[in-house]
């Protein structure tokens, strides 16, 4: 939300119409050069992501992941009460699906979160691409990796990292012309968000609104 309101200021600042016309075909090259900039984009967030986990974090962070990763999961597959008393997560079911095809272990939980979150920034440089262009894609994108270790790995990190996939998601698809079947993915869009976290609930809501 912060990074669309910069938007908008510098888009108005610059006495550039905002424009959501999606009509405007797409050459090849431009089409390959965003592809790469969108994988280049995904790389450097997994990697740095990924290589600062083993730095900076304390044991906060550690038994947070240890509970929402491995403990909780577990006792969701048991249909036991969960420790906490927190709701059933969809992110319980991902993580035991992720072990199920490559093995139960601390590394394979946090590439899980990273992989997600990697996602989540790469649909919110598309978006706001899309509207803003690209210097206003790249300072919000950049503010988001910088900042991303100090906000997504303080606590709950296993949670707070899935929660910017259908954030991204729901901005997303109000960036575009809103159509018949658009509008109807924002009900299981919202609902989704509230199933990974009710973080990204509460800020798809707000979105929406």
């Amino acid at each position: 939300v912060f990074g669309f309101i910069i938007g908008l200021i510098l888009q108005f600042s610059s006495k550039n119409e905002t424009s959501f016309d999606r009509s405007i075909p797409v050459d090849k090259r431009s089409f390959w050069v965003s592809v790469l900039t969108l994988v280049g984009l995904f790389a450097i967030v997994f990697i740095s992501r990924y290589f600062l986990s083993k730095f900076i974090f304390g044991t906060w962070y550690f038994a947070d992941e240890a509970f929402d990763s491995c403990i909780k999961p577990f006792q969701f597959s048991q249909g036991e009460p969960l420790w906490g008393g927190d709701p059933h997560f969809l992110i319980y079911f991902i993580h035991l699906a992720v072990y199920k095809l490559f093995g139960c272990n601390p590394q394979i939980a946090r590439m899980t979160s990273t992989f997600f979150f990697a996602i989540a920034i790469a649909i919110f440089y598309i978006t706001f691409q899309g509207i803003f262009g690209k210097k206003v894609s790249f300072f919000v994108v950049g503010t988001m990796i910088i900042s991303s270790p100090f906000i997504t790995h303080s606590i709950y990190a296993s949670f707070v990292s899935f929660a910017f996939f259908p954030t991204a998601l729901i901005l997303w698809t109000l960036s575009r012309p809103l159509t018949l079947m658009s509008s109807g993915l924002l009900g299981p869009l919202t609902i989704l968000g509230l199933f990974f976290y009710p973080g990204a609930f509460m800020v798809g809501v707000s979105l929406i609104l």
